[in-house]
């Protein structure tokens, strides 16, 4: 999927979601701008990916990204005792940190990757107290463009510091990693209102989907686990 297609598909579910808000009846409809940041956890089986990878001649140690901010909007949807609260927005992140330590020696090397995508959390927001709430959906992230970033250094005039995950063979016939298309995510979060414009929360998306693999020749296709998020956000309502 391209991205002329990726953002095609995002609008039209902004689109629809506007349309679902314009269309519910007794007004208090909100829509708002939220702005997130996040912190990124990968599963154990990327390290178990990472020994395979290095076949040996280095220590693999797998970190967790620090970084993750987001941009977007959301509309608040009163449905009797619940609000439905989908959102879009543009997200960059800082998946995970790789680094390798020579067995014989040498210097550490360290790769991170990195996402730019697209996010669609569709959330469902109940008040337990005044003007506290607990909510919980389902998200979609759709990765625009992926890359692995080292610090490794070459005299070899095809090399390049960051690579695209896009799965396909070099020039030396060696497979890239292949990031997944669509991620998708249980959401579960609190939040507060501070004022009626107003209101931050804290969230966790726990990856259902495989973030990405690489074919290891006689291996086979070794898979990277799943991707889990913490993250603090704040929404202004107009």
């Amino acid at each position: 999927m391209n991205l002329i297609k990726k953002a095609a598909l995002a609008m039209a579910a902004l689109s629809c979601a506007t349309t679902v808000a314009i269309a519910q009846e007794g007004g208090g409809i909100k829509i708002g701008a939220r702005l997130g940041y996040s912190m990124q956890n990968p599963s154990d089986d990327l390290e178990a990916m990472a020994v395979l990878m290095t076949g040996g001649y280095a220590v693999p140690e797998v970190s967790a990204g620090m970084l993750g901010i987001s941009g977007g909007i959301v509309i608040n949807i009163p449905a009797g005792p619940v609000t439905i609260a989908p959102e879009i927005a543009f997200m960059y992140r800082n998946n995970f940190t790789v680094s390798l330590t020579p067995v014989m020696g040498g210097d550490k090397i360290e790769a991170t990757q990195t996402d730019l995508a697209i996010s669609i959390p569709l959330l469902v927001k109940y008040s337990f107290i005044e003007d506290a709430y607990a909510q919980a959906g389902v998200q979609i992230d759709i990765p625009i463009k992926a890359e692995v970033c080292s610090d490794e250094t070459s005299d070899d005039p095809d090399f390049s510091k960051c690579e695209e995950m896009t799965g396909t063979k070099d020039k030396k016939g060696e497979t890239s990693w292949k990031r997944a298309s669509v991620d998708v995510g249980i959401v579960a979060g609190v939040g507060y209102m501070i004022t009626p414009s107003f209101a931050v929360d804290f969230r966790t998306v726990i990856g259902m989907t495989t973030h990405s693999e690489m074919d290891m020749g006689l291996f086979g296709k070794v898979d990277a686990g799943s991707i889990t998020s913490f993250g603090l956000g704040a929404t202004y309502f107009f």
